[in-house]
């Protein structure tokens, strides 16, 4: 006796009722895309970093017009969040300049702890060290601020130095 297994036309249009009702009750189960996931992990209202600027305090010794500095703020896994490139003004002994951070990546607010700063020298020709200590300032959607600020250092040409945030 040959046996064959029919499900009557109501239970298939009942089971498609079902996963549309699964759908709606539980979105988290019925749709798996990216854009799907990446709306379940955003957080509207999560304070965002929306500028920066980084302040420079030069000491004994000047950076000179021909090295060029960039300084770049970078998560743990290197993704950038802001960074200025080929700075070349002067700045003289015993001066301050401040310099707006173009932002890159607009990360969290508690993101911020556990990032680096790395500044980079290039310099084609000649000789030139540069004494400085800095601060950076955040800004943040909620309009709060945060400074870190990162210790003296000398920097030569070519070189870069990195300070943890």
């Amino acid at each position: 006796m040959k046996s064959s297994l029919r499900i009557p036309s109501h239970h298939w249009r009942m089971a498609g009722v079902g996963a549309f009702i699964v759908a709606i009750l539980f979105p988290q189960y019925g749709n798996t895309s990216p854009m799907a996931v990446q709306r379940k992990v955003a957080k509207p209202n999560e304070v965002k970093l929306t500028a920066a600027t980084v302040t420079l305090h030069t000491t004994d010794d000047d950076k000179e017009k021909d090295t060029a500095a960039s300084l770049y703020i970078k998560m743990n896994d290197g993704t950038v969040v802001a960074l200025i490139e080929n700075i070349k003004s002067y700045f003289k002994n015993n001066a301050t300049s401040t310099v707006k951070l173009k932002i890159v990546t607009p990360i969290p607010k508690s993101s911020i702890q556990g990032c680096t700063a790395t500044v980079k020298t290039t310099r084609l020709k000649g000789h030139d060290a540069w004494q400085f200590y800095y601060e950076i300032e955040f800004a943040f959607s909620d309009r709060s601020r945060m400074k870190k600020s990162c210790s003296p250092v000398v920097i030569g040409e070519n070189d870069l130095k990195v300070c943890p945030l």
